[in-house]
């Protein structure tokens, strides 16, 4: 029995804003404090992402506060199954890389080196194997695109569970359903939007790569970057590259932080410098293609 358990994501919240609030720091204040951005702690005290360990330390030491109190946890170290409770809490807070697929693929290319995109961290329990950013509006309202669903790779799913389709069923974006079984026994895939005709099926199991066991609504990753298509491309960039290019979505990230901490002059100052740094490169370019040519000549 885990009758003890208190990890309670919504509990530990509303005690980091009070405490955050008695302690007269912002959110962005005490964000920069623990290494994470404003909107994140607002999500962390709204109950909407797991606590880790390390980061409720964080906290605790920022606020000046015992770990122990944001858990509910009595001070007293001494107390009979005080190290058992702190145990099972750690337990419940491991947290693990599941990776992200660029593709639904047959099972023995789904996890293929070539069809990972990234890594989320997901908690350990329960069992995750791949996780797969949303596609389209056929989930909607319950999944918007950009969420990301934490899948269990299995053929096997019970009725009234979410489940990923193999891509021979689905057109490899639309592939999140409701797995249900109506009165007569038959089985049917169901979108959350309505505007989605029912799938009737005979063999589940035939149909199904992944069962759905966690959302994670706009992971950080994902939630930081430009929304707006024709954005994107007067950057330069497409929505492909940013899914296929780690290094790009980590620069976007890094010049959405820029945006909202840094001063004007000290932004101006960043893009002079990338502004010589692309013009010494172009040079670099210039000059190579220039000696290329006269050594061609000979």
């Amino acid at each position: 029995m885990q009758e003890n358990r208190l990890i309670n994501n919504k509990f530990i919240g509303i005690k980091v804003r009070n405490a955050r609030k008695e302690a007269g720091l912002t959110r962005k204040e005490l964000a920069g404090m623990v290494g994470i951005t404003g909107q994140t702690l607002y999500r962390y005290e709204k109950g909407e992402i797991n606590f880790t360990v390390d980061l409720l330390l964080k906290i605790a030491r920022a606020l000046e506060k015992n770990f122990l109190w944001f858990i509910g946890e009595s001070q007293d170290e001494n107390r009979p199954g005080h190290k058992k409770n702190i145990d099972m809490i750690i337990e419940e807070t491991k947290t693990r890389q599941v990776p992200v697929i660029k593709k639904i693929l047959p099972e023995e290319r789904l996890l293929s080196i070539a069809n990972i995109s990234d890594y989320l961290n997901v908690s350990t329990k329960p069992k995750t194997d791949f996780a797969w950013i949303v596609q389209g509006d056929a989930m909607a309202p319950f999944l918007n695109e950009g969420d990301a669903v934490i899948c269990e790779r299995t053929n096997y799913a019970e009725p009234n569970n979410m489940v990923v389709l193999r891509p021979e069923t689905a057109d490899n974006t639309d592939v999140v359903r409701y797995l249900l079984k109506n009165n007569d026994g038959r089985y049917l895939l169901r979108a959350a939007n309505p505007g989605y005709k029912d799938i009737f099926i005979d063999d589940p199991q035939s149909k199904i790569i992944g069962v759905v066991v966690q959302v994670i609504k706009q992971p950080e990753q994902y939630k930081e970057l430009p929304a707006d298509k024709r954005e994107l491309l007067e950057l330069g960039f497409t929505i492909e590259d940013i899914k296929e290019d780690p290094a790009i979505r980590k620069t976007l990230m890094i010049v959405g932080r820029a945006k909202n901490k840094l001063s004007k002059q000290a932004k101006e100052g960043m893009a002079d410098m990338l502004t010589i740094w692309f013009k010494t490169l172009e040079a670099q370019e210039t000059q190579i293609i220039e000696e290329t040519g006269k050594d061609g000549g000979k």
